[in-house]
């Protein structure tokens, strides 16, 4: 359920409870958008006329959401990347696997500075990738 939902809710229970102070508390009907939130507008609705089938005071939050079906858990969402960002971290990684492979080899014999050396020397990963295959091919 929405705020607008939630709002809406507030109509139906104000056909309830014409004069209930309650209908007037904006923060209260805030707190009911938290808790309603995850069920659905038909359950919401179907909860309140029970309800008020058996009690004719105003019900408490828990009163309607206990009455609820439990919500379906979300399936969990993977994060959308763009192209351009799969590439780039695919780009990455094949560098970092260059790097180790490159790392076992006896860089230093190939008179190259240790790739933190190299970095402050401002060469990039790239760069100290293609001068390790140039020294030891």
């Amino acid at each position: 359920m929405t705020k607008e939902d939630v709002k809406n809710l507030w109509e139906l229970l104000r056909v309830f409870r014409p004069n209930d102070p309650h209908l007037e508390d904006k923060t209260l009907r805030t707190a009911w958008a938290l808790v309603l939130e995850p069920y659905s507008v038909d359950d919401v609705r179907s909860a309140v006329a029970e309800y008020f089938r058996s009690y004719k005071y105003w019900p408490d939050v828990t009163d309607i959401a206990s009455r609820c079906p439990k919500p379906e858990k979300p399936a969990p969402t993977m994060t959308h990347w763009s192209q351009k960002e799969i590439h780039r971290v695919s780009e990455q990684l094949d560098e970092m696997l260059e790097l180790g492979a490159l790392m076992q080899r006896d860089y230093i014999a190939a008179g190259l500075p240790h790739p933190s050396e190299a970095r402050n020397m401002g060469w990039t990963s790239k760069e100290w990738c293609r001068r390790c295959r140039e020294a030891t091919s």
